[in-house]
């Protein structure tokens, strides 16, 4: 006498139950290996972001080479790289240097928690898009959220040799 078979799958044979398997997972895994390889973003060059930044308020930056410069009279300097993101481009920047309330809508750097901080990238006309989709479409602007929440937008005044 047969007992009741209580899983929804016990009827059928493994070796089918293995095609079904494949069947369904083998597309997935081909398309998961094909976007790996070829939806990765483009390198945004150091070059591309180089220049004299400016934001109202907040003290102008120089980016150079391989540093951000900081125009004030300590002339802090610190690390950065320009790399791609989920949703577009950023620089990732190191210390945790961020912008803090010094008065009324007046920002200064300071060493904050943390190993480093994203900037986001913006395209040079951000009415229609906020993000970069490819590092042609960069407009000189970069945004920097203070520490109390209000965005600064940093533009690109010069290049980096000519910033007074």
């Amino acid at each position: 006498m047969r007992t009741a078979r209580n899983g929804f799958f016990d009827h059928i044979s493994r070796k089918h139950l293995a095609a079904g398997v494949g069947i369904v997972l083998g597309p997935l895994a081909i398309l998961l290996i094909l976007g790996t390889i070829f939806l990765q973003p483009e390198p945004i060059a150091r070059e591309t972001v180089m220049g004299c930044y400016g934001a109202t308020g907040a003290p102008t930056l120089v980016i150079e080479r391989d540093l951000i410069r900081i125009r004030e009279p300590e002339a802090r300097t610190f690390e950065y790289v320009a790399e791609p993101d989920k949703t577009g481009y950023r620089l990732s920047v190191k210390p945790a240097l961020g912008l803090e309330p010094v008065g009324a809508r007046q920002y200064a750097f300071v060493q904050q928690r943390g190993t480093g901080y994203f900037w986001t990238l913006l395209p040079a006309d951000s009415g229609t898009r906020s993000r970069l989709r490819k590092p042609e479409d960069y407009g000189g602007r970069f945004e920097v959220v203070a520490r109390d929440g209000v965005t600064v937008t940093y533009t690109r005044s010069a290049a980096a040799g000519s910033c007074g």
